[in-house]
């Protein structure tokens, strides 16, 4: 990300993820951990939609690199794709919200959006769902020892975050 707070709200706003919770990395282990050189300033933020927990990263001293466009067919991540009730009503919002509307993609049940870091994304419509089979009865997200605690303004101590040491534990007083 190139603007957190800019990012934080297009997904919150736009594609109704919801906050859960957000980070400052500690310098100590996290230039180790995600192999960039010291100082690294990571700051994340945490968002949650339909079981999805999607982690926006933007680093104060270890600038993003320029953006780059990647085509669908390239090995790694490409985009993401999001079921949504009436994509016409979430595209008013693409734009105004800093990002991008490919409209050659559209094809009136999906299409292809950039978020304000050029992020591609597909936007299903929900009729898609209906097409799918059905899940399998054990659905839900398990992380091992559970979620972190989730209070308003509850900070988590990440000092397990930098050591490998998940899930996370509140910190005294804070939960």
């Amino acid at each position: 990300m190139t603007d957190l707070e800019r990012s934080w709200k297009f997904y919150e706003e736009v594609l109704q993820f919801r906050f859960w919770w957000r980070l400052e990395a500690p310098e100590e282990g996290t230039s180790r951990r995600l192999q960039i050189p010291p100082p690294v300033g990571l700051k994340a933020v945490y968002l949650l939609r339909d079981g999805l927990v999607l982690e926006l990263l933007y680093y104060s001293e270890a600038k993003a690199k320029p953006f780059r466009t990647r085509v669908m067919n390239k090995p790694g991540l490409t985009h993401i794709s999001l079921s949504v009730g009436d994509i016409p009503v979430l595209l008013e919002k693409v734009v105004p919200y800093g990002g991008e509307i490919i409209e050659e993609s559209d094809l009136k049940m999906a299409i292809l959006i950039r978020d304000p870091d050029g992020q591609l994304i597909e936007l299903t419509s929900t009729d898609w769902l209906d097409a799918l089979p059905l899940l399998p009865a054990r659905t839900a997200m398990t992380i091992p020892g559970g979620l972190p605690p989730r209070a308003e303004g509850a900070r988590v101590s990440f000092a397990a975050w930098a050591t490998h040491d998940w899930p996370p534990r509140a910190e005294e007083g804070t939960a």
